[in-house]
């Protein structure tokens, strides 16, 4: 059985940036709590700027903010990316990396 075939299951909540350059996505385990600051952040998806590649972070701290932040803060990972190529009538999926395994 798939998960679709439960709906009334809460699986994840994202809501989308502002003031992002590129499309940013926070992910949260809590649909009333999404904020990167929140105990259920989760982590984040970003696009490039044409659309075509997303990245998948976890809820580590951004690397280059490393010198801001506790030593104990754990620097944030990239778990997977899906690529999109452009074709005249719409987008396919080309590629995805390997997902890594995540520490949850």
């Amino acid at each position: 059985m798939g998960c679709f075939s439960h709906p009334q299951h809460f699986l994840l909540a994202g809501r989308k940036r502002k003031r992002s350059k590129t499309s940013n996505y926070l992910v949260s385990l809590d649909p009333t709590d999404l904020s990167r600051d929140g105990e259920n952040f989760v982590g984040k998806v970003r696009s490039n700027v044409l659309g075509t590649k997303f990245t998948i972070f976890d809820n580590g701290v951004n690397p280059e903010r490393k010198n801001f932040v506790p030593e104990t803060a754990r620097i944030r990972e990239e778990l997977g990316a899906v690529c999109y190529e452009s074709t005249p009538r719409t987008r396919e999926s080309v590629s995805s990396h390997k997902m890594n395994r995540s520490r949850y």
